[in-house]
């Protein structure tokens, strides 16, 4: 499953957008993309930066925690997205994060994976494009998808990413429950 939805752009996600892309913005640098897998033939577990805003269950906790001062601004920003698509969904996060990939030699393509190991959802609202041609979400079973600035999609399914081939790749990527 693959939906591309429609992003209200509201007063809230313009003002995470300018906290994201302020200079004082806190980003970590993460040394693999994917925790647990090893680089595959055309795939690599390359660097990024991320700032987590509620972080994994996997981590050894019971429940995901917040980990940013961003957190109720980006949860409202999700849940805003989300419902504008869907007014009746009901959801529980699982996971949200800013990433920030760039571009780096050699294979252009993260290793395949699914984010957790229980039925998820997958969000993504990329918050650049114009990437030289590169960037785009890789859906098992879908055509590749091309980042647009702004733009919010939701899937699941095993995924990677290509890197840019130019500027920075910023998104914010949540992971959800829906019932």
């Amino acid at each position: 499953m693959l939906e591309i939805l429609k992003n209200p752009k509201t007063e809230n996600y313009q003002n995470l957008k300018e906290h994201i892309f302020n200079h004082q913005f806190p980003w970590y640098y993460q040394e693999k993309s994917t925790r647990g897998l090893d680089d595959v033939e055309g795939h690599s577990n390359y660097p990024f930066y991320s700032h987590i805003i509620l972080s994994r269950p996997e981590t050894g906790a019971r429940y995901t925690e917040p980990k940013s001062s961003a957190t109720e601004l980006a949860v409202a920003v999700v849940s805003e997205i989300l419902k504008f698509n869907n007014k009746d969904a009901k959801f529980f996060f699982t996971r949200i994060s800013v990433n920030s990939t760039y571009p780096i030699e050699g294979n252009q393509f993260t290793i395949p994976h699914n984010d957790h190991t229980f039925p998820h959802t997958n969000f993504i609202c990329y918050l650049t494009d114009d990437h030289g041609g590169g960037g785009r979400t890789l859906i098992d079973g879908h055509q590749p998808h091309e980042p647009v600035k702004d733009e919010c999609i939701v899937f699941t399914g095993r995924h990677y990413m290509e890197l840019p081939k130019k500027g920075r790749r910023v998104i914010i990527v949540a992971t959800l429950i829906t019932y």
